[in-house]
């Protein structure tokens, strides 16, 4: 006989992950999400921002552009809910209006990594040639270059716009 029992008869198999276990009992997800409360917050924050992001497309309280000097400088009230600006423009709007900027040209600045990043990193891991060294040295300049300086120096030559982040 073995000096470590064995288990294999006490634990019964499992039928492969699920969301909910037998009789009501709550599954991996959850028993994960109720021993970590950071990525539960992290969850709820992210969740929010996105909601607020998909409503700013259809609803804000007030046009973002829309300059107010009679209502510059207001504290939170029931019609600006966190106050306005030194011009008079919502808060709340702008932060809508930027949520959905900075969500947009996130997703489109992964998807643009996705479509340009995968092929070349695949051509240039399966193959030995030319071509494959070069992309990999291209990488390595793109690599070495500070992100902030060569941020500066795409506005520099492109100009300040969504496209150019």
């Amino acid at each position: 006989m073995s000096q470590f029992p064995s288990i294999a008869k006490a634990v019964p198999p499992a039928a492969g992950p699920s969301l909910v276990g037998e009789a009501g009992t709550p599954g991996r997800p959850r028993r994960r999400l109720r021993r970590r409360p950071t990525l539960l917050a992290g969850l709820v924050i992210v969740t929010g921002l996105v909601v607020v992001a998909l409503v700013s497309w259809f609803w804000t309280p007030y046009d973002p552009a829309l300059v107010d000097a009679a209502n510059r400088l207001q504290g939170p009230s029931w019609s600006h809910w966190l106050g306005t600006d030194r011009m008079g423009i919502d808060i709340v709007s702008r932060l809508m209006i930027g949520a959905r900027t900075t969500l947009t040209v996130g997703i489109l600045a992964v998807l643009g990594a996705i479509v340009v990043g995968v092929p070349f990193g695949v051509m240039a891991g399966m193959t030995r040639s030319a071509l494959s060294d070069l992309i990999l040295r291209l990488g390595d300049i793109l690599f070495a270059l500070p992100a902030l300086l060569l941020a500066m120096l795409l506005v520099a030559a492109r100009g300040a716009s969504i496209t150019t982040a």
